[in-house]
């Protein structure tokens, strides 16, 4: 063979390897979030009225931080040929504490399963985390997602917050000026939220739920009132939803069709934020 004959194979050969521009990267390998409800931790939960197509929804679990877990749903069936807005479920409450009271990770308890596996039967990616200090973490989270976005096919620039209980701080800190998640926020839904009087206030313009459980602990949910009428004057729709005999996680531990009602009101709430155009 010739110099130029040698030179044109050299030259295929590279062009060989190198790799097409937008090549889609390998979809991740899941299982079924029926699995991960099969193992799940049921001291609580899951959520009433979870439907049973929703155990079909796929799921896996990475490493986003050394020691620290994210377990992220896709729907059922999904073909991995597009990114998804994500429903992310915030947790600031360290891992340790979970482990202690419960023998369990918060990603293996039922109420977190459901409520993952249940939003990501509706369209959505979800994502659920393990945290040691949620300041330090949850922005840990959010870079990781957007460096891993397009093998995940995560659409990080809309994603809804849900959150519970004791995590409130941590998500309006996502949330607001300077967050790790500011201009990507589509949504948040707060369910009996514990907020400290030093919890931030998000950007404004994004729609919020507020729910409050009129059983709940009273002075805690005077004060995710006051918050709820602080959201609205800064600019952000608020839909305030109260509940006369609803009590502190009554998603998971009271079942009735009213609280069945709110638990779907939620996840139609949470879609259509996540299908609204940027």
């Amino acid at each position: 063979m010739g110099t130029i004959g040698r030179l044109w194979v050299l030259f295929v050969l590279g062009v060989a390897a190198v790799p097409l521009s937008g090549a889609q990267e390998p979809a991740p390998v899941t299982e079924p979030a029926a699995v991960r409800m099969a193992r799940a931790d049921r001291i609580y939960g899951p959520v009433i009225g979870f439907p049973e197509s929703a155990l079909q929804s796929r799921v896996a679990t990475f490493e986003y931080a050394p020691g620290l877990r994210a377990d992220l749903y896709w729907p059922p069936g999904f073909a991995f040929d597009k990114p998804l807005p994500v429903a992310l479920f915030v947790v600031s409450v360290p891992d340790s504490i979970f482990r202690k009271e419960l023998g369990v990770s918060v990603a293996e308890t039922a109420p977190y399963v459901s409520w993952c596996a249940a939003a990501a039967a509706r369209g959505f990616a979800a994502v659920i985390m393990t945290v040691t200090q949620w300041s330090r973490d949850l922005p840990a989270l959010a870079a990781w997602m957007e460096s891993r976005k397009a093998a995940l096919r995560l659409d990080t620039g809309r994603i809804f917050l849900w959150v519970c209980s004791a995590n409130g701080d941590a998500a309006v800190a996502l949330a607001s000026p300077g967050g790790a998640l500011e201009g990507r926020v589509a949504g948040m839904s707060l369910y009996y939220t514990y907020l400290s009087q030093m919890a931030s206030t998000p950007v404004p313009g994004f729609p919020v739920e507020v729910v409050i459980p009129e059983k709940d602990d009273a002075a805690r949910m005077r004060r995710l009132a006051v918050y709820a009428d602080s959201l609205a004057a800064n600019g952000n729709p608020v839909r305030v939803v109260r509940l006369p005999i609803g009590r502190h996680a009554f998603d998971i531990n009271q079942d009735s069709p009213e609280h069945r009602k709110v638990v779907e009101d939620t996840l139609s709430f949470m879609r259509e934020c996540l299908n609204r155009s940027p």
